[in-house]
């Protein structure tokens, strides 16, 4: 179930809230897989449930060119699926509640008829029975900045994406656990070019600045990426 609501104040202001609920349903692998020795199956396992509400205010400004939304949010996820063990690992609904609560802040505006910006941050505390969860950064946030040339002739954007310190589980055999993995931020560029009324050339760089960082223990992610092709439209 969900239900949402919003009021528009004389001046710009907005309040909005929300509350809903939702179910992930355990995997077929998860249910009746069998990996001998490494892997066995529970098929007893309970679908992961979730309830949460959020509320907020949205302030426009500049004749509705710019605004800001201040949000705070509150999930909680019961009966979380989870693997233990190690030759043979299986599948448990965990008993205790996972809950996630934090605020979001966004702000966007339309500088002129060509420039455009748009700003996230994210402050998050999530917790598994009072432990810090994994892989959930207390701090993030995102940069964009777009620019369109009059006509639609081109068009090219700026993306820097901040993801704050975070822990996550040693897989190893030596060192401490769980780990603390750095924070990173990146940086990409894109942009595009029209060639006729209905063929675009478009070009991006991803991690531009080839920073090297983790999203997992262990796993270093992909550095510095080019991209290039045509899009067509009939």
């Amino acid at each position: 179930w969900r239900v949402q609501a919003s009021y528009a104040f004389d001046g710009g202001t907005r309040l909005h809230a929300a509350a809903g609920s939702g179910i992930k349903a355990p995997g077929v692998f998860e249910l009746w897989g069998f990996f001998p020795s490494f892997f066995e199956p529970n098929p007893d396992l309970k679908a992961e449930r979730s309830e949460g509400w959020e509320a907020g205010v949205e302030q426009s400004f500049l004749d509705g060119r710019a605004r800001i939304d201040v949000t705070y949010f509150d999930n909680t996820l019961k009966d979380e699926i989870a693997t233990i063990g190690f030759a043979p690992a299986t599948p448990v609904n965990l008993a205790t509640d996972s809950t996630q609560k934090g605020v979001e802040v966004s702000a966007q505006a339309l500088i002129d008829a060509n420039w455009r910006v748009f700003l996230t941050y994210t402050w998050l505390d999530a917790k598994q029975s009072g432990v810090e969860e994994i892989r959930r950064p207390e701090h993030s946030g995102s940069l964009n900045l777009s620019y369109l040339a009059d006509d639609d002739l081109w068009s090219a954007t700026l993306t820097v994406r901040y993801n704050g310190e975070m822990t996550d589980s040693n897989f190893t055999n030596s060192g401490p656990n769980p780990v603390e993995l750095d924070s990173y931020t990146l940086v990409n560029l894109g942009g595009d070019v029209r060639i006729t009324d209905s063929v675009r050339l478009y070009a991006r760089v991803e991690n531009l600045t080839d920073a090297r960082y983790e999203e997992v223990y262990t796993y270093v992610a992909p550095g510095r990426a080019f991209y290039a092709g045509l899009k067509a439209g009939f």
